[in-house]
């Protein structure tokens, strides 16, 4: 949660929480004052109340600060998931008032640019304010911020053939980004133009683990029938570790023609198949009614088909 979502959220807290809080990380009631524009006296009477409310003492108090009892840490531990209970209202309510940005999810190897072109061509009016929200690409992360979809981002673009997203969200397929090699510059076949599955024999080839892409497994089925490849299995979700990680070991990397920027020391081929990954918008699976009519209004402008009718404000 981004600090302005985190304020906005606050609102909807007990204030004797929110100064909780903040008293909790600054250990000390002089500190926290400064920080909240009040005194330390009225910092510590807001305290005392919250103690007396709860029938708990959530604070031991010495001539070195102030620390949390086991009543203290177990209240601070949940008011983190009461926080983002609080935030994930928010974002329902603001959703269902309409009118906001569309906000969008964006990172290094999901990149919102593509949409955003798109859009550009199919909105000359500008009818559409669109947010750019950033996230992280940790391989680790991906299915995380997947779950975010509906309380921080309305839709994340990205290439999609997993089952395993598909779990979590609808998809919206724009287009289509062919499935190429990295190969590393310098390798005896980084001046090819388009590789045959024979130019890689003897090669060493990392692709997505089976089971999550079908896509990605049709290119292992492919591989497999030339026996002189050597197949390893990689992460089913890329990250920049992946490429960094080929680079050094001079390994080929099964890859997106949409990814051939990601890392200076390799250069993106074509091969001679012809299997792609749709690309396009994740979104939650109860789509709010601003997300509705997006895509209802894309539909119409690029011949798109809706999402399905679900509760919008649920």
């Amino acid at each position: 949660m981004c600090p302005a979502q985190k304020n906005r959220a606050d609102a909807l807290l007990n204030p004797l929480l929110v100064t909780f809080r903040h008293v909790s990380a600054c250990g000390s009631f002089n500190r926290a004052a400064d920080g909240l524009f009040l005194s330390a006296t009225a910092v510590r009477k807001q305290m005392n109340l919250l103690e007396d409310a709860l029938g708990l003492t959530l604070f031991t108090r010495g001539k070195r600060g102030i620390r949390l009892t086991g009543e203290g840490k177990t209240l601070l531990e949940g008011l983190a998931q009461l926080s983002e209970a609080a935030a994930d209202v928010l974002a329902r309510a603001r959703h269902c008032a309409g009118g906001a940005a569309i906000r969008v999810g964006t990172s290094f190897l999901n990149p919102a640019s593509v949409f955003i072109d798109l859009l550009r061509a199919l909105d000359a009016e500008g009818e559409h304010a669109v947010e750019l929200v950033p996230f992280d690409d940790g391989r680790d992360g991906i299915l995380a911020e997947i779950g975010r979809l509906g309380r921080d981002y309305d839709f994340l673009v990205g290439a999609c053939d997993s089952k395993r997203w598909m779990q979590r969200c609808h998809f919206q397929k724009l287009g289509a980004y062919a499935m190429c090699c990295a190969v590393p510059r310098g390798h005896r076949l980084a001046r090819k133009r388009r590789l045959a599955l024979g130019d890689l024999a003897g090669e060493a080839v990392v692709l997505g683990a089976r089971g999550d892409s079908s896509t990605v497994d049709g290119a292992r089925e492919l591989l497999l029938a030339q026996e002189v490849i050597r197949l390893e299995d990689g992460p089913f979700f890329y990250d920049l570790d992946i490429f960094n990680a080929c680079a050094r070991e001079g390994k080929i990397l099964l890859t997106l023609e949409c990814w051939r920027n990601a890392h200076p020391a390799f250069v993106t081929i074509p091969v001679a198949w012809d299997l792609r990954v749709p690309w396009g918008l994740l979104y939650e699976k109860e789509p709010s009614e601003k997300v509705r009519r997006f895509l209802e209004g894309l539909g119409a402008g690029a011949g798109y088909s809706a999402p399905p009718t679900t509760k919008a404000c649920g």
